[in-house]
């Protein structure tokens, strides 16, 4: 039996969560409904970090972090991101990479 479970745990805080939470499924949905693989894609679910969702199949674990930036995003790997010439803060690291590799640890001690 295949297709996609998703759900969410908890509501979001703001609705740009809700929507690219809504529009991934959405999307996945449509991949998965007539697969043969069974997957999981579960929103909000907060493990002892910041994860806007996770989704799991048969060779996989993804973490995935919502952002809400259009315009000229520049990322450095050991410095700031900033979109438009202004830094980007985003949750409680330094930067969104900082913040995406505590995650994806989080998540590979999980499981």
């Amino acid at each position: 039996m295949g297709g996609l479970l998703a759900f969410r745990v908890e509501n979001f805080n703001t609705t740009a969560e809700r929507e690219q939470f809504r529009f991934l499924c959405e999307q996945l949905k449509a991949q998965y409904e007539d697969s043969n693989e069974f997957c999981v894609f579960a929103g909000n679910y907060n493990i002892g970090c910041e994860l806007d969702a996770i989704f799991i199949k048969k060779d996989a674990i993804i973490s995935i972090g919502f952002k809400n930036y259009g315009g000229n995003v520049i990322a450095n790997e050991n410095g700031e991101w900033t979109c438009d010439g202004k830094i980007i803060k985003d949750g409680s690291r330094k930067t969104v990479l900082q913040q995406s590799r505590i995650n994806h640890s989080t998540v590979k001690k999980r499981t």
